[in-house]
């Protein structure tokens, strides 16, 4: 277990996952968040380019084509459940995947989701929704009127939104977060993150993971909370932050990608070359470069990582 101890069961899901990213590794050094990319797999890339946008999930991905339809690679799923691999048809603008779901945004607003519909976790509300986050079980998003809405599992208060107005969210295993009009965090569920309070701000934006969560401050300064991960490059500005089970990843001003915390499964092996967009999984990353072409790097048991 990575820093603190952390009170879960020891069938919960988030800690089988964990346990598969760990597994085939040292005990003392598999789970240690230390800046090492030694040995890891190769960069995955797509054929083709003109991609417009990629999600990566807990063990799948999902991208938006060139011509507007979406594609999902990697696990097919559980017995029994619906495939994540099998999106809806139509043009989508935005795109979120969890743990074995995913959802994406219409043009105007409207969200499908699609995969693992146990806990209502692809059942969203049928209002219209400037953005969207997907968690383990769970999902939110921020209607036009800057409010949160969440669906899904109805367990340790995760769908106990606070009122108000945000301009970001994110979810996590169990737990979710959304930076206010003034740039404050505002936080709720029971999840793993829950027992430790995040930095003050003032926050641009936010993103959690499975033990950690990593946000963006007004300088575009990365902070992060929850079980450690290592050195966290604060002296660096970024565009974008994402967190995954147990590692971050940083898009800088000019499109580097810098990633720190656990190396077990090479996701911190990122691509040299510039990025445009980035998106963390669990223990795999995606981005999209200038072009348009997907690069997938690090966890690919069940062949998330490669691209089509």
């Amino acid at each position: 277990m990575l820093g603190r101890q952390l009170q879960w069961p020891d069938e919960s899901p988030l800690n089988r996952v964990l346990t598969l990213l760990c597994a085939g590794a040292p005990a003392l050094s598999a789970c240690t968040p230390v800046l090492n990319d030694t040995g890891g797999p190769a960069t995955f890339q797509s054929n083709e380019a003109g991609w417009l946008g990629v999600a990566a999930g807990q063990t799948h991905t999902c991208g938006i084509r060139p011509e507007g339809p979406l594609a999902c690679w990697g696990q097919s799923g559980v017995e029994d459940h619906e495939s994540p691999l099998d999106p809806p048809a139509g043009d989508f603008l935005q795109l979120v995947s969890g743990n074995a779901f995913s959802c994406a945004l219409r043009a105007e607003g409207t969200a499908r989701c699609w995969g693992d519909s146990s806990f209502g976790k692809t059942s969203p509300p049928t209002l219209a929704l400037a953005q969207i986050s997907a968690g383990f079980e769970h999902a939110c998003g921020l209607g036009e009127d800057r409010k949160i809405h969440c669906w899904g599992i109805e367990d340790q208060g995760v769908l106990d939104a606070p009122e108000g107005e945000f301009i970001a969210i994110s979810s996590g295993y169990n737990h979710s977060c959304a930076v206010q009009t003034d740039g404050e965090l505002r936080c709720w569920g029971q999840g793993p993150l829950s027992a430790t309070p995040p930095p003050s701000g003032p926050w641009s934006t936010v993103d959690l993971g499975g033990e950690s969560a990593c946000g963006l401050n007004a300088a575009g300064q990365a902070q992060c909370w929850g079980a450690p991960l290592g050195e966290n490059p604060h002296e660096n500005h970024f565009q974008q932050v994402q967190t995954g089970a147990r590692h971050a990843c940083g898009l800088s001003a000019e499109g580097e990608i810098l990633c720190w915390g656990e190396s077990a499964q090479g996701q911190l092996r990122a691509p040299t070359q510039n990025m445009a967009s980035l998106s963390t999984g669990a223990a795999h990353n995606c981005a999209l470069d200038s072009v348009g072409r997907i690069h997938c790097w690090g966890w690919n048991e069940s062949g998330q990582s490669e691209v089509p």
